[in-house]
């Protein structure tokens, strides 16, 4: 680690996560309990903002904390509708951030200014082929929207060299802009209206909020029969997407947890120069949305409370960890161990959401349910997540935007911020980084 990354692992930090609506959102529960087990010194909060209101909101953020000692402001991820936004508000882009024109994590630097970061992509593929093991190299892939999260996906999905991926876009105009954009030269994309998808597919992966306005069917078919099928959104049931595409044929159908999860540990590294492990968080999705739904501030308060002993799904555990001790008066409680399901995965066969292993077997590695016993072939996980390995140590330096009023003395002359600032890009995807 360098001394950099030494000196802020050292430092308190205020972060927060703003978006329209926000409330929703697990990431304050997630990035908690990141600090807890790296021992990182934080804060982490929901900041809401008006639909118009992304520069005010993050202004007044980090205006608020600008002259805080023990907690100072010190970034912000961001989610709908503001990730265009934020690529236009921050200093200096990231490589990735650049390429999509869309910012997921804002860093603000030492001398004041502000840092945007994609990770959007790389958790994407973390995601996809290291926790799910699907291969995409030689695969045909469908995508489905341009907004966004498409734009954080588009280069890392095509840097995983597919034999071809299609752009759906209602708006036609919008996606030959983003491939424009992102992949000028790239001869195995095609653009179209999802009306016009034809022909089958490896992986379909669904970039729009169509989910959560009851909508699933977004294309024809054809194109999830027999397909590996993604929504980037989550919820605690199966998606309205993941649904559709099993009802007509989808092999397999996972939703985004696991990607929330990668790119948020991904942003978590920038900030913290430290990379948790979301192994056990993969595997505790309903641990996570109860301690949401019981309004939990963090997820090992819920673990510990009597209401997520009467809430555990499995009777018998529930019932050992609520004895009581002989002449003691206190709990018994007993740690289920859990298995390491899939996270937003849904069972083709009985439809239950994570209830999905991954296990060994005399003749190799299967998924299997273990709720109704339904079983398949695991495939095996030949690609890297690094395969979005940003090489590049620039920021791209932006244009001239307003800056909190307390933040001013702060700032980079703008003479300054017209030159390419060195900032080392620390890959969100390779796990294999040290964590000290």
């Amino acid at each position: 680690m360098s001394q950099t990354e030494r000196d802020t692992s050292a430092m308190a930090g205020h972060y927060a996560v703003i978006g329209h609506p926000i409330d929703h959102s697990l990431s304050p529960l997630i990035h908690r309990q990141f600090a807890q087990d790296t021992g990182q010194p934080l804060t982490y909060d929901l900041l809401p903002a008006a639909a118009d209101g992304f520069a005010t909101a993050a202004n007044a953020f980090f205006a608020g904390d600008a002259g805080a000692v023990d907690a100072p402001a010190a970034g912000l991820n961001v989610t709908l509708p503001f990730k265009e936004q934020a690529a236009v508000w921050v200093d200096r882009l990231d490589p990735a951030a650049q390429l999509a024109g869309a910012v997921n994590t804002i860093r603000r630097a030492e001398d004041g200014t502000f840092e945007g970061f994609n990770t959007d992509g790389s958790g994407l593929l973390a995601d996809l082929q290291t926790n799910l093991g699907w291969s995409i190299a030689g695969a045909r892939v469908l995508l489905i929207g341009a907004g966004g999260a498409s734009r954080g996906a588009l280069d890392a999905l095509l840097s995983a060299e597919p034999a071809q991926l299609v752009l759906a876009n209602r708006t036609l105009a919008k996606a030959q802009e983003l491939v424009v954009q992102v992949a000028p030269a790239a001869s195995n994309v095609r653009v179209c209206a999802p009306a016009e998808v034809d022909g089958a597919f490896d992986i379909v992966i669904n970039a729009t909020s169509a989910s959560l306005g009851g909508q699933g069917a977004l294309v024809p078919t054809a194109a999830v029969k027999g397909a590996q099928c993604y929504d980037m959104l989550y919820a605690p049931t199966q998606t309205v997407f993941s649904g559709w595409a099993l009802s007509h044929g989808a092999t397999w159908a996972v939703d985004g947890l696991g990607m929330l999860l990668e790119q948020a540990a991904a942003a978590f590294l920038l900030w913290r120069g430290v990379r948790p492990d979301t192994t056990s968080l993969l595997s505790g999705r309903n641990d996570l949305f109860g301690a949401k739904r019981a309004g939990f501030h963090s997820l090992a308060a819920w673990l510990a409370s009597d209401e997520y002993l009467q809430w555990q799904s499995d009777p018998g555990a529930a019932a050992a960890a609520q004895a009581v001790e002989q002449g003691t008066g206190q709990q018994n409680r007993v740690e289920r161990q859990k298995g390491q399901f899939i996270a937003g995965a849904v069972c083709p066969s009985c439809r239950e959401i994570d209830r999905i292993m991954v296990r060994e077997t005399a003749d190799g590695r299967e998924q299997a349910c273990v709720a109704c016993g339904f079983s398949q072939p695991a495939p095996s996980t030949e690609a890297s997540a690094g395969a979005a390995a940003v090489d590049s140590a620039l920021m791209m330096p932006k244009g001239k935007h307003e800056r909190p009023a307390s933040l001013v003395s702060q700032a980079t002359p703008v003479e300054e911020r017209e030159k390419i600032q060195a900032v080392r890009f620390i890959d969100p995807a390779d796990s294999s980084k040290p964590n000290t």
